[in-house]
C-alpha cells in the first residue's frame, strides 16, 4: 500500500545514530486518546520554555482539552487536512514532543513542519532529528514539492534546528502571526513582530549532507501496518 496525502503515514520510525534517554528509536505517529495525560505533563514540564514562543501554551491545558484537541487531530490526520504527530521513545513509550505538517503553504504540494520538544529533552539534537525524519518523509513518500518552516525571529533555538537541516531563508514577514495580548507578555511571551521562513524543495536535497544517510534509517509504515517502500 502506498503513502501519499491523503493515505499518510501510520507509523514512522527513526533508527539514532546515538541514544537519547535509553532510546535508540523515535516513533513518530498519529497521536491516540490515550496520550491525553502524558502530552499534558510534558507541556507542564515544558511551560516556562513554551510560552516564549507557543501561542497555544497561554492557554489551559487539561487532559479534557486535550482529549477534545485529539478527537480534532485524528479526523484531520486521517482526511488530509492536517497532520499532527507526536514523538515517542520506542524502548520506553514516552512522550517526548509534538511535531506534524500543517497545510500553510501556497503550493498544494508543499506543507510547513513544526515542532516542540519536551524541556527534559533539551540539546540533545531530537528537534533537528524530528524535522530532517519529516523532510525524508515528505519529500520520499507524500511526493511534496516543498517543505517549508516558519519561526519568530527571536526564537534562536529554533533557527539553530532550520541552520542543521538546511532550510533556505526565503524572507521576514511583519505582523504575520497574531500579535500577542498584555497577558501573555506578562506570561513569558518573548517573540517580536517578525516571522522568518525557510524553505527547502526536492532539487535541495543534494546540498544536504545528512540526508541519504537519515533516509537509509527511517522506516515508514502505511495504515495497515505494512513497511512501505519509496
Amino acid at each position: 500500500m502506498s503513502i501519499s496525502l491523503q493515505i499518510p503515514a501510520s507509523r514512522i520510525s527513526l533508527s539514532l545514530e546515538k541514544s537519547i534517554n535509553g532510546d535508540d528509536t523515535i516513533i513518530l505517529r498519529p497521536l491516540a486518546l490515550t496520550d491525553a495525560p502524558y502530552i499534558v505533563e510534558a507541556i507542564d514540564e515544558s511551560l516556562t520554555e513554551l510560552r516564549r514562543f507557543m501561542p497555544w501554551a497561554h492557554f489551559p491545558q487539561t487532559v479534557e482539552s486535550q482529549r477534545a484537541r485529539i478527537i480534532t487531530a485524528i479526523y484531520d490526520y486521517w482526511s488530509g487536512k492536517d497532520y499532527a504527530l507526536g514523538v515517542f521513545g520506542n524502548t520506553t513509550n514516552r512522550f517526548l514532543g509534538g511535531t506534524g505538517f500543517h497545510r500553510r503553504t501556497l503550493n498544494s504540494l508543499g506543507l510547513e513542519v513544526g515542532y516542540w520538544m519536551r524541556s527534559s529533552m533539551a540539546g540533545q539534537g531530537l528537534a533537528t532529528a524530528v524535522t530532517r525524519s519529516l523532510i525524508v518523509y515528505g519529500f520520499e513518500y507524500l511526493g511534496l514539492k516543498r517543505v517549508q518552516c516558519g519561526y519568530n525571529s527571536n526564537n534562536v533555538a529554533s533557527s539553530r534546528v532550520n541552520d542543521k537541516c538546511g532550510f533556505k531563508i526565503e524572507g521576514t514577514f511583519r505582523n504575520f502571526e497574531s500579535m500577542p495580548t498584555e497577558e501573555m507578555v506578562l506570561n513569558g511571551w518573548q517573540g517580536d513582530s517578525k516571522t522568518v521562513l525557510r524553505g527547502l524543495c526536492p532539487e535541495d536535497i543534494p546540498n544536504l549532507g545528512w540526508y541519504r544517510g537519515l533516509q537509509s534509517r527511517l522506516a515508514v509504515y502505511d495504515w495497515l501496518g505494512q513497511k512501505a517502500e519509496t
